[in-house]
């Protein structure tokens, strides 16, 4: 390999690690942020994955100090730049839209609920909150409790505390449409797009949390929409439709 040829390799693997570490400034979308609890796992990050497979700008995944190896190793296969550890000088990333925190846990709910900021997904959550940004959550490890026992009025009683912090819950599987709702991309097109899979529903619930201006769903092939979703579109003004 000549010198010439050698340089032109170093130079793209620099700009492909640059670009790995630190999220384009030209990447469409407004910034969002992601809060990974502990013991979060495969699933969430999926969910991460998907929203920034749906053009979502993720521009930081805080993840607790906590978290296993293993997990760890998933979230920093991600094309994102990753914070890890306890509070203590890294803040929320200035001019975030968005946090998103998919199987956010009981305990880190807890803490934010209480105000006890002694790790970096509570603090975010709580800086984000304090500062109007929208926050989606879906319920994680310590919430799967039956129901009617005493553990489980505590957990209700936690999920209620954050909302009426402010923090929006989602199944996880609705947290990147939620967020594609909530986020305006800032172009002209306000058409939400739904990911494609299998079972995909579209329901009531989902166009309620539309937000202000959105004019169209598009679903995968096969999807249902179900008769009242379609009402509540149509006295909205948004159109649904299945892709090809």
């Amino acid at each position: 390999m000549s010198e010439t040829e050698l340089t032109a390799v170093i130079e793209r693997v620099v700009r492909e690690v640059v670009a790995r570490l630190e999220p384009s400034a030209d990447t469409d979308g407004p910034p969002v942020a992601v809060v990974l609890s502990a013991g979060a796992g495969d699933a969430a990050v999926r969910a991460v994955g998907e929203a920034i497979e749906r053009g979502h700008r993720v521009t930081r995944v805080a993840v607790a100090a906590r978290m296993p190896a293993a997990s760890r190793a998933l979230v920093a296969a991600l094309p994102v730049g990753v914070v890890c550890g306890s509070v203590g000088g890294t803040g929320l990333p200035a001019g975030v839209r968005a946090v998103v925190a998919p199987d956010l846990s009981l305990a880190d709910a807890a803490k934010l609920a209480a105000g006890t900021l002694d790790d970096i997904g509570p603090e975010w959550l709580w800086e984000a909150l304090a500062n109007g940004v929208t926050v989606l959550a879906s319920p994680g490890q310590g919430f799967d409790i039956p129901d009617g026992s005493s553990l489980a009025r505590v957990a209700d009683g936690v999920r209620a505390a954050c909302e009426r912090l402010g923090v929006q819950w989602r199944d996880r599987e609705e947290l990147p449409i939620a967020l594609s709702a909530r986020v305006s991309t800032g172009g002209e097109s306000r058409a939400i797009h739904l990911p494609s899979g299998r079972g995909v529903l579209v329901t009531e619930a989902m166009v309620a949390n539309l937000a202000e201006g959105a004019t169209e769903i598009v679903a995968p092939m096969g999807a249902v929409v179900t008769p009242l979703a379609r009402d509540l579109a149509k006295r909205r003004g948004i159109l649904v439709r299945l892709r090809s």
